[in-house]
């Protein structure tokens, strides 16, 4: 009365789809590479040294707007350099810098406007200057790093779901 699989002293007749054996990678005795290190983790490595790293994403006018006031709020709400902000004394600069921003002169929003419009098309040009392929997401990278998407142009990347 045999199994299908086989007695357990013969070994299996036929082999399980579960029960495959992944070869395993032995090390050489001379200390040389082996293939795998040469099969394109080098050139990997090469070829990513060798790109240039993208661009960061141009500021905002809100976040140049804050650039400008957030060392003088701080000041305000922290006097005393040598010790560590809170959490509250953050959260206090940002809501103090939310509520300048409502209340910002029309002259002042057109000069963050025209700031932000500057660094974006600085910023397009050095994007544009990339070779093709220099935006794909690689894996290890950030979550919510941008990718480029041919013809769409950029775009975030779609999460991962639960089904």
């Amino acid at each position: 009365s045999k199994s299908r699989w086989g007695s357990p002293a013969r070994g299996p007749l036929f082999t399980s789809p579960t029960s495959r054996r992944i070869p395993r990678v032995r090390a050489q005795a001379s200390g040389a590479a082996s293939s795998l290190d040469t099969m394109g983790g080098k050139r990997d490595a090469e070829r990513m040294a060798s790109m240039p790293k993208p661009p960061k994403r141009a500021r905002t006018a809100y976040l140049i707007f804050c650039d400008r006031y957030r060392n003088q709020i701080m000041k305000d709400v922290h006097p005393d350099p040598t010790s560590k902000f809170t959490r509250e004394e953050m959260q206090s600069v940002t809501t103090r810098l939310a509520e300048l921003w409502k209340q910002i002169a029309p002259e002042e929003l057109a000069d963050c406007k025209a700031t932000a419009d500057r660094l974006k098309d600085e910023y397009d040009a050095a994007k544009a200057a990339l070779p093709p392929g220099a935006l794909k997401r690689d894996k290890g990278k950030k979550k919510h790093q941008l990718i480029l998407v041919e013809g769409k142009g950029e775009k975030p990347k779609r999460a991962r779901t639960a089904y």
